[in-house]
């Protein structure tokens, strides 16, 4: 089916002249320089669901992990990471209105860390050796952990539900790894487990202590508070794929990838207290997931090369639906997300260019939740 026209917003006066009114400092990219929209409105060729862009893929903008808190808990503006003014740097970016503002000034930017804590006043991010916070509207920066001497920083950082604590590897450089836990409020560390493989991807139980997190082989393990190692998830056999904790803390939800004449890409559960390993529903070659508020509904971007969409699949009754072509050229890195009220998806692609960052609304589809 032929895709309509794209309804392209206009550069309003309020814009044209923020641009015009930017000093040299803050057109060169200076933090808390300000932005005008980039937004470009799209009908999808095959669905004909509204797509809207968020940010010009003349430049890279990439979204933070789908497990980390990137979108504000009312919706209203996200973060993200972006090299529109020559370097990686993290913005705010206004979800209706589409303007941005540059908040970081980092030379090592980890784009996958950014976290909104504080009650969305403040962003926690990785530059380098240092965990680092930013108030989003004073701009005052601090350091709040830096990687001691004789370690670095290894692969995976995530926060607590509440916010106040942080999980991370650090590798030490003859070898071996271990999993910290900050305390953001004393900057005090805690050392988890220590391990001569590097662990990477920690992920904190929801309203609990226990952490899941993946060995060099890509299995999951589960450290329980009190213990000294990580004990094997028995898990469907095939490879696993994304992983993520259900939003009760209760079970851990992956993909598991199998291969042969029953081959495909299934979402399972593994329950905790009952040890139990149950199917969710087959997917569409689902490369990455993402859950909305009460894991009733997910959201996948499909590796099918016949097929690649971006698809929510409903828990209950175990059905998909596409919502757009996401055309990116690696499905894994598609990073599908839910708003905190699961009304919007957010994802990203490389199809017009550059990787930009998307938005659809989903509110016909899915009910309202709260976080």
């Amino acid at each position: 089916m032929a895709s309509r026209s794209a309804r392209q917003p206009n550069l309003t006066r309020r814009m044209f002249l923020a641009v015009l009114s930017l000093s040299p400092m803050e057109a060169a990219g200076a933090r808390g320089s300000l932005f005008p929209s980039a937004i470009r409105r799209y009908l999808d060729a095959v669905t004909e669901f509204e797509v809207i862009r968020l940010t010009d893929p003349a430049y890279a903008s990439y979204l933070p992990a789908c497990h980390a808190y990137s979108i504000a808990r009312r919706g209203s503006f996200l973060v993200h990471s972006s090299d529109r003014t020559g370097s990686l740097q993290a913005y705010r970016l206004d979800v209706k209105g589409g303007q941005s503002r540059l908040l970081t000034e980092a030379p090592e930017l980890d784009p996958s860390s950014l976290n909104l804590v504080a009650g969305d006043a403040e962003l926690s991010y990785w530059d380098g050796r240092a965990l680092r916070q930013v108030h989003l509207s004073q701009l005052r920066d601090r350091e709040v952990y830096r990687v001691p001497v004789g370690w670095a920083r290894g692969e995976g950082h995530s926060l607590s539900t509440d916010r106040l604590s942080a999980v991370f590897v650090e590798s030490r450089a003859g070898g071996g790894s271990r999993i910290n836990v900050l305390d953001l409020r004393t900057r005090t560390a805690r050392v988890t487990v220590e391990s001569p493989e590097e662990l990477r991807d920690p992920l904190l139980q929801p309203g609990g202590q226990a952490i899941c997190f993946r060995t060099p082989d890509d299995s999951l393990r589960l450290l329980l508070p009190g213990k000294k190692e990580g004990r094997a998830l028995p898990l469907a056999t095939g490879s696993i794929g994304p992983a993520r904790w259900a939003p009760d803390g209760k079970s851990i939800i992956y993909l598991s990838h199998q291969t042969g004449a029953e081959g495909g890409a299934f979402l399972r559960t593994y329950a905790l207290d009952t040890g139990k390993d149950e199917l969710i529903a087959k997917t569409s070659q689902f490369a990455a997931f993402g859950a909305n508020a009460d894991a009733s509904v997910f959201v996948g971007a499909s590796a099918s090369a016949a097929g690649p969409y971006v698809l929510i699949l409903l828990r209950v009754a175990h059905r998909e639906m596409a919502l757009c072509q996401h055309g990116a050229s690696q499905a894994k890195r598609v990073t599908t997300i839910f708003s905190p009220d699961s009304q919007s998806v957010y994802f990203q692609s490389d199809r017009h260019g550059k990787p930009a960052i998307y938005r659809l609304n989903v509110e016909r589809l899915v009910e309202r939740t709260t976080s």
